[in-house]
């Protein structure tokens, strides 16, 4: 593979993962900076069960996984790798290899696919 093949594969990669994100992401209570002019982290991460409306610091592990193999997860244009002291640690869609970024389409599809017969609209 050449590296314009590569890089166009990683990008449609990319953007197949955020077009399904998109829906599914909501507004935390992060910034993307010190308090001021920073925008708010938009986030999808699962909600616990016994606490409604609280994340659940669940671990997903991503088989054959290179450099991302757990992840709590995403934000917009990549996945959260931690959890601690009050941050989200994060590794952005473009600083993974092609395998980890095919994995964790495949694995998005299956968690967001819509119900059978659902028909989806346009926004």
């Amino acid at each position: 593979m050449t590296p314009t093949e590569y890089r166009n594969e990683r990008r449609r990669l990319s953007a197949s993962l955020n077009r399904l994100l998109r829906a599914h992401l909501i507004e935390t209570g992060f910034r993307e900076g010190p308090i001021g002019r920073s925008k708010p982290v938009k986030a999808w991460v699962p909600r616990g069960k016994g606490s409604p409306g609280l994340p659940s610091f669940q671990t997903f592990v991503l088989r054959g996984g290179f450099v991302v193999k757990e992840f709590m997860g995403f934000v917009q244009g990549g996945v959260i790798v931690d959890c601690a002291n009050g941050g989200l640690s994060t590794l952005d869609f473009g600083d993974m290899p092609l395998e980890d970024l095919f994995r964790l389409n495949v694995w998005a599809e299956r968690q967001f696919a819509p119900a059978p017969g659902h028909v989806r609209k346009r926004a």
